[in-house]
């Protein structure tokens, strides 16, 4: 049985749609989190001065090896938060609790929530190198 298209205007309820959307009326600051790469991503918006909103994603990546467990594989992860290269908007990150992490952040152009979750995306995408790259390190 082949699946059926619904009736009706496509394109009005794909404007419907789009006009919920940005009509959410989000109170800042916003957090939210979601799971992408086998990673838990938190993230926090909040309003600007200049009536846009900045996003912050923190990716936990896991524990940075005590030097008994595994000195090289430390030394690396260590290596990567020391890391400055790239000028993007991502960079590695050790918490205080020996997790490693890593930051991105970004501003979105409006309040509004489909620019705030498509900020969100963006800097996900743009962070799935830097995923890469920890967890080669982190297995080898």
């Amino acid at each position: 049985m082949d699946a059926q298209w619904p009736t009706g205007d496509l394109a009005g309820r794909l404007a419907d749609a789009q006009s919920r959307i940005d009509g959410f009326a989000a109170r800042y600051p916003l957090r939210f989190h979601f799971h992408w790469r086998e990673t838990r991503f938190d993230g926090r918006a909040d309003l600007t001065e200049r009536g846009t909103a900045r996003i912050r994603l923190l990716g936990d990546l896991g524990v940075v090896p005590f030097t008994g467990e595994a000195p090289a594989r430390r030394r690396r992860l260590l290596e990567l938060a020391a890391w400055r290269e790239g000028g993007g908007d991502a960079r590695f990150v050790v918490s205080g609790r020996h997790r490693l992490g890593l930051l991105a952040s970004g501003e979105a152009r409006s309040t509004g929530a489909a620019c705030v979750m498509a900020e969100a995306v963006r800097l996900a995408l743009e962070a799935a190198p830097y995923l890469d790259l920890a967890r080669e390190i982190r297995a080898g």
